[in-house]
Protein backbone atom coordinates (compact mmCIF):
# COMPACT_ATOMS: atom_id res chain seq x y z
CA UNK A 1 0.00 0.00 0.00
CA UNK A 2 0.93 3.91 -0.54
CA UNK A 3 1.42 6.01 2.39
CA UNK A 4 2.51 9.55 2.84
CA UNK A 5 3.42 11.24 5.57
CA UNK A 6 1.85 15.63 6.48
CA UNK A 7 4.14 17.69 8.11
CA UNK A 8 3.80 21.30 9.01
CA UNK A 9 7.27 23.21 8.89
CA UNK A 10 7.93 26.95 8.31
CA UNK A 11 3.75 27.40 7.38
CA UNK A 12 4.09 24.98 4.91
CA UNK A 13 2.77 21.66 4.83
CA UNK A 14 5.11 19.08 3.65
CA UNK A 15 3.88 15.92 1.59
CA UNK A 16 6.08 13.41 1.99
CA UNK A 17 5.55 9.92 -0.51
CA UNK A 18 6.47 6.84 1.84
CA UNK A 19 6.93 4.88 -1.18
CA UNK A 20 9.89 7.04 -2.93
CA UNK A 21 10.48 9.47 -0.37
CA UNK A 22 9.82 12.44 -2.46
CA UNK A 23 8.47 15.80 -0.51
CA UNK A 24 6.27 17.86 -2.08
CA UNK A 25 5.85 21.25 -0.47
CA UNK A 26 2.43 23.01 -0.25
CA UNK A 27 1.34 26.39 0.42
CA UNK A 28 -2.14 26.70 2.53
CA UNK A 29 -5.27 28.27 0.65
CA UNK A 30 -7.89 27.75 3.23
CA UNK A 31 -7.75 25.79 6.39
CA UNK A 32 -8.23 22.47 4.79
CA UNK A 33 -6.82 23.50 1.06
CA UNK A 34 -3.54 23.38 0.09
CA UNK A 35 -1.59 24.10 -3.01
CA UNK A 36 1.61 23.71 -5.13
CA UNK A 37 1.69 26.01 -8.03
CA UNK A 38 4.98 24.52 -9.69
CA UNK A 39 3.70 20.79 -9.83
CA UNK A 40 -0.58 21.67 -10.12
CA UNK A 41 -0.91 19.43 -6.74
CA UNK A 42 -3.73 20.29 -4.50
CA UNK A 43 -4.36 18.32 -1.43
CA UNK A 44 -8.06 18.87 0.50
CA UNK A 45 -7.78 17.68 4.22
CA UNK A 46 -11.58 16.16 5.30
CA UNK A 47 -12.11 16.51 8.95
CA UNK A 48 -15.23 14.80 11.28
CA UNK A 49 -18.19 16.97 12.72
CA UNK A 50 -15.58 17.71 15.71
CA UNK A 51 -12.53 19.16 13.49
CA UNK A 52 -10.49 15.50 13.70
CA UNK A 53 -8.65 15.00 10.40
CA UNK A 54 -9.87 12.23 9.02
CA UNK A 55 -8.71 12.00 5.29
CA UNK A 56 -6.55 13.70 2.86
CA UNK A 57 -7.83 14.42 -0.99
CA UNK A 58 -4.85 14.26 -3.42
CA UNK A 59 -4.70 15.72 -6.80
CA UNK A 60 -8.80 15.38 -6.28
CA UNK A 61 -8.46 11.54 -7.30
CA UNK A 62 -6.23 9.43 -4.16
CA UNK A 63 -8.12 9.32 -1.01
CA UNK A 64 -5.82 8.88 2.22
CA UNK A 65 -7.48 7.53 5.15
CA UNK A 66 -5.32 8.72 8.23
CA UNK A 67 -3.68 6.05 10.34
CA UNK A 68 -2.56 5.94 13.46
CA UNK A 69 1.77 6.09 13.56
Amino acid sequence: DNYIQLTARNNKLVVKQLWDNKEIILDPQTETYFYNNEQSYPLQVMKDKDGNVTQVLVLGIDLFDKVKS
